[in-house]
């Protein structure tokens, strides 16, 4: 741990109208430091302003040594913290998108100011020739890149500073002579993206012509379309009419772009509750299965429908790289205290849960064991990373999903700090490993357990992951396989359903509570919802289902003495599927109060039994969530 060597402490402040009020004490200054960047860095709830005071322990003085308003005057616009950048040599190399995004990044504020994206920015003369003359963002913003790109690749700052400047002169001559700009822009308004990428195609002698001519025309098509969400739409016109592969691979650098800012997220989600509920949106976004709001006031249907038409992996990225950016922040997760923070997470855990590992990857992985070290403490003491992961490992579905979690950690920075810890606990899974329902304990057949494993050796392939685990995992993997092929113990037969009881569920029902009716077709619940009833069918039949884009995948057929909606009491996670009445309905509820007190009182005449239930009511979800 750094030590205080200055003889100081550190107030972080933050701005509340006119009043200062203390966030946090510190007796490093980088540590100070690092609490004002992440609250200026979030997404909800950002304050309006931080301020870093130093006070001597020997004098007394003060001293600001750091302060940001962002309620200050709209004239006066700062860069915002990058600490990543590819390295450019050529002028195209910075229109790519890796280019494009950091220069995002680095003039967030002054884009979102403008509303518009790098990439109108570097399609617009006026734009960047305002910029250009901006004294506090011109020269800094390149000294910023040129360093960090000199740090990258090993040579002199000024060298690349040099090498930047000559690019930001050639994008600016070619903004302000855009060869074709009018005939392109206007085969695009007319025939849409497709003749756009083949007409560019036949028209431009080389390869980077080409693409610039497309960026160019799609940079002017974006540009004044009434905020993020109309950008958005305008993408969405674009790729209504079968797209080429190509013109697919256009819309998701730009939707990546737009949505990589904080303020096109806010817009396109609308209000939100808190933070938890925000980020399950998003995950659900980039899954392209968003629950259609009644009344939207953004184009969140229309971008969700997109995103499960297509394969959009830039802007799935960025999405849940937003969600990793939240998780991984300081900021509550609800406003229902310690208890409902840690539900809130829980639940985004295993929300996050697909297939063989995590949404997300490493970076999520990373940010999760973070957040699990403070919430998932019982006492005053954060956890320890081997005590997060265990909790974590606890809470995951099932053991594929345990496996890619580890796997994507060991290449993250906990992976590289503690190597052994996360093989020890790899080994602990493969020695669990002894027929193929240990490892997906979902019996949806062998295209399923083929694509969980290839799932998990591509997660053995990543750069990292040391050659003896690769060889010893993909071996106990392609084993369980083979026996699966062969007929040997593999995956168990397929019960009727995953959530049928006996008629002996009668006696949970609370004999106060009046009958429910459904008619044919009402939704009972729906997926991601958090559950206060389950039901007991006295009469009729519940179609079990959950949606992926604008398709459904029916779970379960149920009806009279069985039981549904209980593991949302049980473990207070939000509904892990839908229920749709399939004939005219009735129902006895049963209250969480009511379950609550039942488990409570086995908790204390039977702990092994109470966590047996905990157990099952896991893998039943890991059997839900698991793909088609």
């Amino acid at each position: 741990m750094a030590k205080n060597l200055a003889g100081k402490s550190y107030e972080v402040l933050t701005a509340e109208g006119n009043r200062w009020i203390l966030d946090s004490t510190h007796t490093v200054r980088s540590a100070a430091l690092g609490q004002a960047e992440s609250l200026l860095a979030v997404t909800f709830n950002k304050p309006e302003g931080v301020r870093v005071v130093s006070e001597s322990e020997r004098t007394g003085a003060l001293e600001v040594i750091f302060e940001e308003r962002l309620d200050r005057d709209p004239n006066v616009i700062s860069l915002a913290p990058v600490h990543e950048s590819p390295v450019c040599e050529k002028t195209i190399d910075f229109y790519s998108f890796p280019a494009r995004r950091t220069a995002g990044k680095l003039l967030r504020r002054l884009l979102d100011d403008r509303g518009m994206t790098a990439l109108e920015l570097a399609f617009d003369p006026g734009q960047l020739m305002m910029l250009e003359r901006n004294d506090k963002l011109f020269g800094p913003a390149m000294q910023r890149i040129g360093g960090i790109q000199a740090k990258a690749d090993g040579s002199k700052a000024m060298d690349r500073v040099e090498v930047i400047a000559r690019a930001f002169e050639d994008i600016k001559k070619r903004a302000k002579a855009e060869p074709n700009a009018e005939k392109y822009s206007a085969l695009l308004r007319a025939k849409g993206l497709n003749a756009l990428v083949e007409s560019a195609g036949q028209w431009e002698k080389s390869v980077n012509e080409r693409r610039l001519a497309i960026l160019g025309a799609l940079a002017g098509r974006i540009s004044g379309s009434g905020g993020w969400g109309g950008k958005i739409l305008h993408l969405i016109a674009m790729s209504r009419d079968a797209p080429s592969p190509e013109a697919v691979a256009y819309v998701d650098e730009i939707a990546a772009e737009i949505l990589d800012g904080a303020g096109a997220v806010m817009e396109i989600l609308g209000g939100q509750p808190d933070m938890a509920t925000a980020n399950r949106q998003l995950i659900n976004l980039s899954r392209g299965s968003v629950k259609p709001p009644k009344n939207p006031i953004s184009c969140i249907v229309e971008l969700n429908e997109m995103m499960s038409r297509f394969d959009l992996p830039l802007t799935r990225q960025v999405l849940l790289e937003r969600v990793e950016h939240e998780i991984s922040g300081i900021q509550n997760l609800t406003k229902e205290g310690r208890s409902g923070e840690r539900d809130a997470f829980v639940g985004l855990v295993r929300f996050l849960a697909d297939g063989e590992g995590m949404l997300g990857g490493p970076g999520m992985c990373e940010a999760v064991v973070k957040r699990a070290r403070i919430i998932l403490s019982e006492g005053p003491n954060d956890l320890t990373r081997e005590q997060a992961i265990d909790h974590l490992l606890d809470v995951m579905p099932n053991r594929a999903v345990r496996l890619g979690f580890l796997l994507d950690l060991a290449v993250s920075p906990t992976g590289a700090k503690d190597p052994v810890l996360i093989k020890q606990a790899i080994d602990r899974i493969m020695r669990q490993l002894n027929h193929m329902a240990s490892l997906v304990p979902d019996a949806s057949g062998p295209d399923m357990v083929i694509n969980v494993v290839n799932g998990l050796k591509q997660r053995l392939n990543q750069q990292g992951v040391p050659d003896d685990w690769k060889a010893r995992i993909a071996g106990e993997l392609d084993a369980l396989v083979g026996r699966l092929a062969g007929g040997g113990n593999g995956m168990p037969k397929k019960a009727k359903n995953a959530y049928g009881m006996d008629e002996g569920a009668k006696a949970m029902n609370d004999k106060t509570s009046e009958q429910i009716t459904f008619k044919s077709g009402d939704i009972l619940f729906e997926e991601g919802e958090i559950g206060e009833l389950a039901y007991l069918i006295i009469s009729g039949e519940v179609e079990i289902f959950r949606a992926t884009g604008n398709k459904e995948r029916v779970l379960a057929i149920l009806d009279r003495g069985e039981i549904i909606g209980e593991m949302s009491l049980i473990d207070n996670s939000p509904r892990m599927a839908s229920a749709r009445a399939l004939s005219d309905l009735k129902l006895s509820a049963i209250s969480r109060s009511s379950l609550q007190g039942r488990l409570d009182r086995l908790e204390e005449s039977d702990r092994v039994l109470r966590r047996l239930i905990a157990v099952l009511v896991s893998r039943i979800r890991g059997q839900a969530q698991s793909p088609e």
